[in-house]
């Protein structure tokens, strides 16, 4: 089915498609930064997200390296805003790239969407973990795998399409459009 909105990304302008390349690597390599940070306070364990949200002023201070305290809820609700406007923004756009990179299929509405729906139960799942149980890390866990492997694979092929005419012998590449 062929979208009557716009053309594939392939057969966009050659400079949209560069634009399209470097933001593409710009937002991958943000949210690569984003995980590694993340890794660096939680060691991607479960007891690592655990104590970064509850703390571990319950252990004794012998048992542990670095004293954390529980995350106040106006850290909570600064961590939750700032990701949920920022990601929702860069996910959408994603998103909205992904659905015009190649052919239309039903499988990537889905997966445009799973985006934001990750978004929502990490980031509850998160507030669930602070303040009803621990156990609910293994939510945060898994929504935030799935949300990671979405968003690379997406990027992935936003990129590949946004590129490939470049390397192809057609007429889209960049000095065939004047630019």
């Amino acid at each position: 089915m062929k979208n009557a909105f716009l053309p594939p990304l392939p057969e966009w302008p050659a400079n949209y498609r560069l634009l399209v390349a470097v933001f593409t690597l710009t937002v991958a390599l943000a949210y690569l930064l984003g995980t590694l940070f993340i890794g660096q306070n939680t060691h991607f364990t479960p007891s690592g997200v655990v104590t970064h949200f509850k703390g571990n002023m319950e252990s004794g201070a012998e048992e542990v390296g670095e004293i954390k305290f529980e995350k106040p809820l106006r850290d909570m609700l600064l961590t939750t805003h700032n990701h949920l406007f920022g990601l929702s923004v860069v996910f959408s756009l994603l998103g909205f790239l992904f659905l015009h990179a190649g052919k239309q299929a039903p499988w990537k509405t889905t997966l445009a969407l799973e985006l934001l729906f990750s978004l929502w139960t990490t980031f509850g799942g998160m507030w669930l973990v602070r303040f009803v149980h621990w156990a609910f890390v293994y939510l945060v866990l898994f929504s935030s795998l799935v949300m990671s492997t979405s968003f690379f694979f997406m990027a992935a092929t936003v990129f590949y399409a946004s590129v490939k005419p470049f390397f192809s012998p057609e007429k889209n590449r960049l000095r065939d459009n004047g630019q």
